[in-house]
């Protein structure tokens, strides 16, 4: 799917993050859930508390998975509109500052209902809630989940750095993701990572989105992030779904420094226009 930068709604939108100081955020309500295992339920959609005379409630929750250990992966639904944006973390449980960039998003949108007009973000702060609870880059199974996906996935060979599983989409994680983006078809996702430093898009369709989001935080951007992901998410993205995709790079560094570099740039993508054609 191409995007197409909409010039005018989209400087609407920033200059209205203009007038607001990011000491200003609010803390999430809720931080991630990486406790004790549990079942998770079906899928559910939760309503917050609204006004009456709403059509629809600002955020729903819907429980779209589960781990290898049975921890839910819980997916933040906020707004309902055509555009929709999908922004994920904790992939890598040891890159402990991406959760909460995506839990302090959510509270951000929550308290400012008109950036969401016209528009849906699909919010997942932790994927990978078993490789969060112990740090480890891999799920319980050992294996990463960024290189689980099918469009580039191949098995890895004795001696290869990667940990790609049995197969493609083996993994119950990766499963759960693919439901996801069949569910909700984002027409753009930024999928959160560290310590590189620097915006990795996955394809042509890709740049504007990139451009959008480094024009907010500064970072490099890169066409690739230097090194092959056989079975990561950017080649499922460019190869399978036809969506764009920018991987956020962040340095190793305190969660709210990452936070106060990207909270505009996370809203950029979110106003972003995509294109119809």
């Amino acid at each position: 799917m191409k995007i197409a930068q909409n010039s005018q709604i989209l400087a609407a939108i920033l200059a209205a993050l203009a007038g607001f100081s990011i000491a200003g955020f609010s803390a999430p309500d809720e931080a991630p859930e990486i406790g004790n295992p549990q079942v998770a339920s079906p899928p559910v959609e939760v309503a917050s508390p609204r006004s009456a005379a709403d059509e629809t409630p600002l955020e729903t929750i819907d429980v779209f998975g589960s781990s290898v250990q049975k921890r839910p992966l819980r997916a933040y639904i906020l707004g309902a509109g055509e555009n929709v944006t999908l922004i994920f973390a904790a992939v890598h449980g040891n890159e402990t500052a991406t959760p909460y960039l995506v839990a302090q998003l959510r509270a951000h949108l929550k308290k400012h209902p008109e950036i969401l007009k016209n528009r849906r973000a699909v919010l997942v702060p932790v994927m990978n809630p078993d490789g969060l609870q112990k740090k480890t880059r891999v799920n319980a199974n050992g294996v990463d989940i960024n290189r689980n996906y099918p469009g580039t996935w191949k098995k890895a060979k004795r001696g290869d750095s990667f940990k790609s599983g049995p197969s493609a989409a083996s993994e119950p994680e990766a499963q759960a993701m693919i439901r996801l983006v069949k569910k909700y078809r984002p027409d753009k996702i930024v999928s959160i990572h560290q310590p590189l430093s620097c915006l990795a898009y996955s394809g042509a369709r890709s740049r504007t989105l990139a451009r959008v989001i480094a024009r907010e935080n500064g970072y490099k951007i890169k066409s690739n992030i230097g090194y092959p992901t056989p079975g990561g998410f950017g080649g499922y993205c460019e190869k399978i779904i036809k969506t764009s995709v920018v991987t956020l790079e962040l340095p190793w560094q305190k969660p709210e420094a990452a936070w106060k570099r990207n909270a505009k740039a996370l809203v950029a993508a979110i106003a972003l226009e995509p294109s119809r054609d």
